[in-house]
């Protein structure tokens, strides 16, 4: 939009019911580096221009002295003084949202979630571990005459134990590696519907724009390595 001219049409009732219409021809001199929520959707005017617009609209002159002003941007110097500018606001009486503060809330949100969902899994890893016992040790039991062979041949406890044992690591790192294979493929088809999803609401949003790949599901490296050695 760098040196276009925009086009801005106000309308407003008159006494009779009319409608009136005022076009207004804009050039952009500049513009802002993206910020994210509707700020990058909204155009930045002289205040001046806007009380003559708004007064055009309403029919009534704008008295900043009297009815005061709806809010205000302030732009901090960098982004590590933004809590202690927004402290020192709320402070002198005002209401104040920063762009920290609202990461601050959703990273509490997603490590509420991230807590619950670790739970749901330690339980899962739990209960899968007591099913590899449990299955082994059937094992063991309807197995008691090949133990004896085993016994029979010279074979030590600790060798017929490494056999059990290896046993079970095969069935429980076999059974985590493909558990592991189906979650990320599963993963791969969530992330690739949702970032169709999302691009289709940002192409019929106010920007029209397409997005970039969005990564719903999320799996850590120590989770792929730390599953199959449970």
């Amino acid at each position: 939009l760098q040196d276009k001219t925009l086009t801005l049409e106000l309308t407003r009732k008159d006494d009779s019911g009319q409608t009136i219409r005022r076009v207004l021809h804009l050039d952009v001199v500049g513009v802002l580096a993206p910020r994210g929520f509707d700020y990058d959707y909204s155009i930045v005017m002289q205040l001046s221009d806007v009380d003559e617009l708004n007064t055009w609209v309403s029919g009534t002159q704008v008295n900043h002295q009297r009815s005061g002003y709806s809010g205000a941007t302030v732009l901090a110097a960098d982004a590590k003084s933004q809590t202690t500018l927004s402290d020192q606001i709320q402070q002198d009486g005002f209401i104040a949202t920063s762009s920290s503060q609202i990461l601050e809330q959703v990273n509490r949100t997603y490590y509420a979630l991230q807590a619950f969902v670790g739970g749901v899994g330690l339980i899962t890893l739990l209960i899968a571990g007591t099913g590899i016992a449990n299955t082994m040790i059937t094992a063991i039991y309807e197995r008691t005459a090949e133990i004896g062979l085993m016994k029979a041949v010279g074979a030590t406890t600790r060798q017929v134990m490494a056999v059990f044992l290896a046993e079970a690591a095969a069935i429980g790192g076999g059974g985590g590696l493909l558990g592991l294979a189906v979650g990320l493929l599963l993963s791969q088809a969530i992330n690739a519907v949702a970032s169709q999803s999302v691009a289709q609401q940002l192409a019929g949003g106010p920007g029209g724009g397409a997005s970039g790949p969005v990564n719903i599901v999320a799996t850590p490296l120590w989770l792929l390595v730390l599953a199959p050695l449970f």
